[in-house]
């Protein structure tokens, strides 16, 4: 008996829907070639952090840190007491037309007063918690009418400074009231993202508050910012190269990396399923120490 028209006509919808889910799972794969840090904290080095993009931006620990079991492997748990930061060295960040940035965090439940600091690159893009127990995206945009690469000179709490035509600020919370710090003491996906038009963030990939960057009153962003300062985790200068800002974090961090694209949240899921290693990082992790401080004493020299 021949096949009905209405068989093969299900048939062909079914092997459509089929090559459409397909489509989708080879959508969320992430280039490594767009990664330009990423660090797994799973070596216990007491001077370095490994970067394992192949980029050899590997980072200075400043002063001594814990590592504890993470969300994959080890983290670095930090201490606001022992004012604890990492130095990546360099400005990660400059003039990136598209970012983000990908942490996993498990913060203290003790309360504080101060701003704490996650990662960021001050007078560029900033991801860090404020003293009212909110996650705060802040970014300084430039454009072809803003574009001078100078330090800003206006307070953080600021909206900008248009008449200077020096740069302008963005801020974005996430996600609301109901975003309590204090009461987590468990690990919290977080992601910041920007591309061209929008500047969002994300926790546990779902989709929290968004700026339209294109929308700023300094005509189209061409890039999200550069500055001299160098790139630094869990505080230390993110706000203040000169430190005068306390911005030390208290709680683990795990899983960290900076993209220059803009990652969709199908790719930031599986990212938090999966973990940095299931992207096909192609730097290898250098395991003596020795040899680890050499690295970073010849990035410091330019070498």
């Amino acid at each position: 008996m021949k096949p009905s028209a209405t068989w093969f006509t299900l048939t062909c919808i079914g092997l459509i829907g089929v090559s459409l889910v397909f489509t989708n799972i080879g959508s969320a794969e992430i280039d490594p070639s767009n990664v330009v840090a990423a660090y797994l904290f799973d070596i216990e080095n007491p001077d370095v952090l490994v970067d394992w993009s192949g980029n050899r931006n590997h980072g200075q620990i400043n002063h001594k840190v814990n590592y504890v079991d993470g969300k994959f492997g080890k983290a670095i748990l930090f201490d606001r007491n022992r004012k604890n930061f990492i130095d990546l060295g360099k400005p990660l960040l400059n003039d990136l037309e598209e970012f983000t940035i990908v942490a996993w965090v498990n913060k203290e439940s003790t309360p504080w007063d101060q701003p704490e600091g996650i990662v960021g690159q001050h007078d560029v893009i900033e991801l860090f918690l404020t003293r009212r127990s909110t996650l705060m995206l802040m970014a300084y945009p430039l454009s072809e009418t803003h574009k001078k690469k100078v330090p800003h000179g206006h307070r953080h709490d600021q909206a900008g400074c248009l008449d200077a035509k020096i740069c302008i600020s963005a801020l974005l919370k996430l996600p609301g009231p109901d975003f309590k710090w204090e009461d987590e003491e468990s690990w919290v996906h977080l992601a910041a993202i920007g591309d061209a038009a929008i500047m969002r963030n994300t926790r546990n990939a779902a989709r929290g508050a968004q700026k339209r960057v294109n929308k700023l009153n300094i005509g189209p962003v061409t890039s999200y910012g550069a500055s001299a300062n160098s790139t630094k985790i869990g505080g230390g200068g993110i706000f203040d190269p000169g430190e005068g800002v306390l911005d030390y974090f208290s709680g683990a961090i795990d899983e960290l990396a900076i993209f220059n694209v803009a990652l969709t949240l199908d790719e930031i899921k599986t990212l938090m399923a999966e973990g940095l290693e299931s992207i096909g990082l192609i730097g290898q992790a250098v395991d003596q120490a020795g040899k680890l401080a050499v690295t970073w004493g010849e990035l410091k020299h330019g070498i």
